[in-house]
């Protein structure tokens, strides 16, 4: 009766009674009702709340595996992240085994707020627990090296891992780019899908590269990517079509850039957030489009709103220093002038 009331409450004042009938029948020592009242008031939605569940969990006498584990990700999703590494700690200390679930999520905690001590503190006891071979806890850890700025140290875990799936693959190449290694991180595309790798790249791994493409201006390696993307099915979605916007605006291919803009399905009705984008060299071509969508000037940086789009220009052959474009009209830029008729 608990466990099917858990399910279809969406208030808190329920959940605070289902509470209170909870300790009234002594339920809280059992189990699986303790584990369902807890993940929900920890883990579920609106009704998710880390201090009320911490409060409940203290009253369980003997928490189990699980029970920890549902506090500790809890945390590693809130603002105070350094909860979830006490609760590990606190396990430990219970002489309660955890199981790799448990230093996933206490990696997470790490994460959150770049503790690296921590990290390597759970790294050492992810081998004393003989959880080495996980593969889901192993790139939480690449992970947590790789936003510390540890590259050696991402690698070496990178190159440990049994089995290396796309998400291994992805946090490496991001790894890659946050560490200003963006020419490896081109070339893990095709190690990633060797004959002795054989691992398919998927739609984040199209928009890491893209990234990385447009910050080295290669144009050529962001074109095959495209192709990549439109052979594999992804060619629908907004934030690849978004990112390949702005690569072929910052490798100065508006043509392509726009030729993409057009094609896109389904545009919402906020505005479309490029990015900054940076055009090497003197206009000399007409484009004529909503300026809601797209602008294209000299070496510009642009923010685009629901109602219009203000363009901050960096460097222009005119004294022109700030558009307002208002919704539903269009700009021409004339060739070298910088003039721009609205």
């Amino acid at each position: 009766m608990v466990i099917s009331a858990l399910k279809s409450i969406s208030h808190k004042t329920q959940l605070l009674q289902i509470h209170a009938q909870i300790l009234r029948t002594n339920l809280i020592g059992h189990p699986y009702v303790s584990l369902q009242f807890l993940s929900r008031v920890a883990l579920s939605g609106p009704l998710q709340d880390p201090t009320y569940s911490q409060r409940f969990f203290e009253q369980i006498n003997h928490p189990s595996v699980s029970h920890y584990n549902t506090m500790i990700r809890a945390f590693s999703m809130s603002h105070k992240p350094q909860k979830g590494l006490f609760l590990y700690r606190d396990m430990r200390i219970r002489g309660i085994s955890p199981d790799p679930l448990s230093s996933t999520s206490a990696i997470k905690c790490c994460i959150k707020f770049l503790y690296l001590l921590g990290g390597v503190q759970v790294h050492c006891n992810v081998f004393k627990d003989g959880h080495q071979l996980d593969n889901l806890l192993l790139t939480a850890i690449m992970d947590l090296y790789s936003q510390c700025r540890k590259w050696d140290d991402a690698c070496k875990v990178f190159d440990e891992m049994p089995h290396r799936d796309t998400v291994a693959w992805n946090v490496m190449i991001s790894c890659c780019i946050r560490n200003n290694r963006t020419r490896d991180a081109l070339s893990l595309f095709d190690v990633m899908q060797s004959e002795s790798n054989r691992c398919e790249p998927d739609d984040v791994t199209c928009l890491l590269l893209l990234q990385a493409c447009a910050h080295l201006n290669a144009l050529e390696f962001g074109e095959r990517i495209h192709g990549y993307i439109v052979d594999s099915g992804y060619g629908g979605a907004l934030n690849l079509s978004n990112s390949l916007i702005s690569m072929y605006s910052r490798c100065g291919s508006l043509d392509k850039a726009y030729e993409v803009f057009r094609g896109m399905r389904n545009v919402p009705s906020q505005a479309l957030r490029v990015g900054e984008i940076t055009v090497k060299g003197y206009c000399n071509w007409k484009l004529a489009m909503p300026c809601r969508w797209l602008v294209h000037c000299l070496e510009q940086n642009f923010i685009l709103h629901e109602h219009g789009l203000i363009v901050k220009l960096q460097w222009v052959p005119c004294n022109l220093h700030q558009l307002v474009c208002n919704q539903g009209s269009y700009l021409t830029l004339s060739e070298g002038a910088g003039i721009c008729h609205i």
